[in-house]
């Protein structure tokens, strides 16, 4: 929920907000939700997620 309300796009809290608003009467296809939310929002937050956590972690841990 937090995600959401800070504005930020996250693959799994997107996964139950645009099922649930398709539910309320929104007319979003499948392939709509797919391509335009969920796969950009998915190769965010890997991209991200290596970027940000993988390179501070590895700039902290690193030997030498």
């Amino acid at each position: 929920m937090a995600f959401v309300a800070l504005g930020y796009e996250h693959c799994v809290a997107n996964m139950f907000f645009l099922p649930l608003a398709t539910m309320q009467g929104y007319p979003l296809g499948f392939a709509d939700m797919l391509t335009s939310n969920i796969l950009p929002a998915t190769l965010g937050n890997i991209v991200g997620g290596a970027l940000f956590v993988g390179a501070t972690q590895y700039y902290m841990y690193r030997k030498g």
